[in-house]
């Protein structure tokens, strides 16, 4: 009954994603019109203030999606396709090394749903996502990168 329960739950979160990103050029139109881009420079601006929080921004907080250890297999692919289809329609463009998982991959927009961004108009922003030097990487447990005794991280075989 548990499972049963997760899983109309993602398919809710998925129908809730949906409506985030067909709200995209309006949300983002709202945030260009009011000009926080402007007040940015990216030299003098590193307070916590400046750019906007990417739950803000897409309207959906990070507690709506449920960490990866409660999800299956599929629902790890289904949310993680659909949550960089989601910051695509933002303007964001998710990069990750080829070898990530899905759970790594979920994990990793899950927590990054709180950072601060700048959104550039009629332009795709990389967001980096799987950036952590490799002794520092909270998922190093559950990485093949790490897992498979290859001691580097798939950031740094990045084409």
């Amino acid at each position: 009954m548990k499972q049963q329960g997760m899983k109309r739950y993602v398919e809710q979160l998925m129908e809730d994603i949906d409506l985030a990103k067909s709200n995209a050029e309006r949300r983002l139109s709202s945030y260009f019109e009011c000009d926080h881009s402007a007040a940015y420079h990216f030299i003098e601006d590193d307070s916590d203030e400046a750019g906007i929080r990417i739950s803000d921004l897409i309207g959906l907080e990070v507690f709506v999606f449920p960490k990866s250890e409660h999800l299956g297999e599929e629902e790890l692919l289904d949310l993680s396709n659909a949550m960089i289809a989601l910051l695509q329609n933002y303007g964001f463009n998710p990069m990750f090394g080829s070898c990530v998982p899905n759970q790594i991959k979920y994990s990793l927009m899950r927590r990054a749903i709180n950072h601060r961004v700048y959104p550039g108009e009629n332009q795709m922003v990389d967001l980096e996502l799987c950036d952590y030097l490799p002794q520092y990487c909270p998922f190093a447990v559950e990485c093949p990168a790490h897992t498979e005794g290859r001691g580097e991280c798939c950031t740094q075989k990045r084409a």
